[in-house]
């Protein structure tokens, strides 16, 4: 399936080589089937052609993240950020938004998890914040959270903020709390 709009997007890409939704969609089909240096390469061009196109800045980021490269992908999760200004869209009949516009708390919350892979545990705290002050991604920013507690050796904030994560339905948090938090 993936390879057929694949090579779909490359005839597209034949007739109208400047076409950024082309490379767009081509580079997330790449990144279905796991080439995802192909997918890399399509957002590049993507930028090339429209240079503050924040959804290939946070698809560049995301496959940095399948392939561990961390620090790459904080570059282009901060890169998207700047490609947004100051404003977090909310939909709006009077505004028309880019259809290749990703939300502020996307991006900050992948951001957070490149941040706190590379152990910069501030930085991630800093951002998963931001994401809970947003009311995004709440049971899955207090998991987080937690292991950023136990990071720095604060047992009791860790379980309180697992428990958090657990009480909002994330099981995996159910599973921190046993192994850390069952004396606490």
């Amino acid at each position: 399936m993936y390879k057929d709009a694949i090579a779909l997007l490359d005839k597209a890409i034949e007739i109208n080589p400047s076409y950024t939704g082309a490379y767009i969609n081509r580079g997330t089909d790449k990144s279905a089937i796991g080439d995802f240096q192909g997918a890399i390469a399509d957002y590049k061009i993507a930028l090339n052609i429209d240079t503050g196109n924040t959804m290939a800045l946070y698809n560049i980021g995301n496959n940095f993240m399948n392939i561990d490269k961390f620090g790459k992908a904080v570059q282009y999760y901060t890169k998207a950020l700047k490609s947004k200004g100051s404003i977090e869209w909310v939909p709006n009949p009077f505004v028309q938004i880019n259809s290749f516009d990703v939300p502020k708390s996307d991006i900050l919350f992948q951001r957070a998890k490149a941040y706190y892979s590379i152990d910069s545990f501030k930085l991630a705290f800093m951002d998963f914040n931001a994401v809970l002050d947003n009311g995004n991604y709440i049971s899955d920013c207090y998991y987080w959270i937690g292991y950023i507690y136990l990071q720095y050796g604060q047992i009791i904030f860790a379980c309180e903020s697992f428990r958090k994560s657990k009480t909002m339905g994330n099981s995996e948090a159910a599973i921190e709390l046993e192994k850390y938090c069952s004396r606490q």
